[in-house]
Parts: C-alpha cells; structure tokens; sequence
C-alpha cells in the first residue's frame, strides 16, 4: 500500500496540483483512504482519493500510481481519467496526457463507503472559507479576509494553507510582524511549505534583511525548483547585495522559467558588465534581442544602463 511520505521536494507547480490543493486537508483525508483501503484494498475511491491527495502536495509520480490503480478498478471513472491526464501533463507526457484527457469527465468512481462522506464535509468547510476569504483578499478587502481564514483557522487550527492565507492578507494589509508570525508558524509545522519560505522572504526583503531573505529563497527554491517568484527575489537580493556573480545563474534561471521578463535579461546584462565581462555582456545583449526585437523600452533600458560598445 502506498503510504504518506513527506511532502516531496519536487515541488512542481501546474494547474492540476493548485486544483487539488484548494480542496482542503490532504493528509487527514488520505487517512480517511487508507482506513478504506484496510477494508478493500482494491477500492477504486481510495485509490482516486489518494491519487488526489498525492497531487495535492505535488507528489505527482506517486499521484499517478494511486490514480491507475483506481482506473483499473473502474475503467469508466472519467474524472479518474481527467486527473491522470493533468498529472501525466505536468510530469511532461503529452502523450498519456492528451490520451486521459480525450476521455476525461465528471464521473467519479462509486463511493459506497460513508467515510466518504466524512471526506466530503472535510473538503467543502475548507473550500468556503477560502473560496470567501480569496474573495475579499481580490477586492482589496485585507482585513476582511484576515477575518475570513481567521475563522477557518478556528475550526481548522493546523491548516498550513489557511495560515499562510491568513499571512498574506496581513502582509497585504501593512501588518509585516504579525504576517511574519504566522509564516513562522506554518514553518514550524510544515517546513516544506515553499510558500512560506517565500513570504518570509519577501518581508525581509522589503526590510532591507537580505541575508535573511537569501536564505529563505533559496530554501523555497529547494523544494521547488521552479518556483520564479523565490528564484526572482533570490536573484534580485544578490544584485543589491553585490553578490554579482552568484547572481547570474539565477538571473538566467528567471528567463528559462519566465523568457517575457525583460528586466531580467537586462540586469544580467548590467550585472555582467558590473563584473567587466563586456564581450558576454554584448552577446547576452544580441540574444536579448532576438527574443524581443520589438520591445523599444527595452532597448532604452539598454541604452542607459551600459557601455556604448555593446550596442555597436
């Protein structure tokens, strides 16, 4: 039986893994799974139900394994198919990907079992109050929605994403300390949580604590490689810090991820003739321009920032 791990270090981001995310408490539900799984161990709910929890946390190869275990229970759950398609699409198989998407739908697998219902109860209480408190956090509304996953957190105490919900709207609101608090505290009982590393990042940032901040980028970083916003600021703290050389690879790291973020290639152009590299400097400069020929802020930056003989 496939059991809970730590949350994985992969960290990769998709649409199918924030789907599932939003849907509430994977780890108490994936308990709920296994109970069922002790009474049939070829039940095609528990298996869907891990599956999804698997995504949840960004497990996705474990995610996969649970979700064709269930398929071969019921081959005609088409929303069994439609989570595998989105699981098969992040892990980079278009192929499986399209083949589960064709016959992907709303048909779940038969959930005779009442802790299914238990299951159901856990989800919704947990997506209302954060499908609320998003809303006011969208209009503005900070306090408001600080309120909002106040009241989650009252019935769902140790909810990471709640928290660090509650966190972002205090941050949003002008409140650093008490934000910090709560990302202090998802820590704590998540240390894996990349989000958090990063807000705890973002505050310090703001603050001028740069090497605080480093380290919490860097820390989200490892847990998603691919996560552009820690690997941006990390990128941005070593420029202002005058980590120069440290922080071109990242800079080139914020491109692979993001290749529209023009500042980017201008600051490792600028960084690059900070450390007198002018020949990189100028290639860097020519490949830049390929990429975005039409962009004349760009080449205005450009003009401004560096030496007349990089842009003959």
């Amino acid at each position: 039986m496939i059991r809970r791990p730590p949350r994985s270090t992969q960290g990769v981001s998709s649409a199918a893994s924030d789907v599932y995310k939003r849907q509430g408490r994977p780890i108490e539900a994936e308990t709920l799974f296994d109970q069922m799984l002790e009474l049939d161990g070829g039940s095609a709910t528990a298996w869907y139900g891990i599956g999804r929890a698997a995504l949840a946390r960004d497990e996705t190869a474990r995610g996969v394994e649970a979700l064709e275990r269930a398929l071969s229970g019921e081959p005609g759950a088409s929303s069994v198919h439609f989570a595998l398609g989105m699981a098969y699409r992040t892990l980079g198989d278009v192929e499986r990907a399209e083949q589960h998407l064709a016959q992907g739908g709303d048909l779940s697998p038969l959930m005779p079992d009442p802790l299914m219902r238990e299951y159901d109860g856990l989800l919704q209480s947990t997506v209302a109050i954060e499908s609320r408190g998003m809303q006011e956090m969208r209009a503005g509304r900070f306090d408001e929605a600080a309120a909002v996953f106040r009241e989650g957190l009252e019935v769902n105490p140790d909810d990471p994403q709640l928290r660090h919900r509650l966190g972002a709207a205090l941050m949003f609101g002008g409140d650093h300390l008490a934000a910090s608090a709560h990302f202090e505290e998802v820590l704590r009982v998540t240390p894996q949580y990349e989000q958090a590393h990063f807000s705890l990042g973002l505050i310090q940032s703001m603050s001028g604590q740069y090497d605080e901040a480093m380290a919490h980028y860097r820390t989200a970083v490892e847990y998603r490689p691919n996560y552009l916003e820690a690997v941006l600021g990390l990128a941005e703290a070593q420029f202002l810090t005058g980590l120069l050389e440290e922080s071109l690879p990242n800079w080139a790291r914020v491109i692979e991820l993001d290749p529209s973020m023009e500042q980017a290639w201008m600051l490792r152009a600028v960084t690059l003739v900070q450390l007198a590299r002018y020949q990189e400097a100028r290639s860097w400069l020519e490949r830049a321009r390929r990429v975005h020929p039409d962009h004349v802020d760009s080449v205005s930056y450009t003009h401004l920032t560096l030496p007349t003989i990089l842009l003959v």
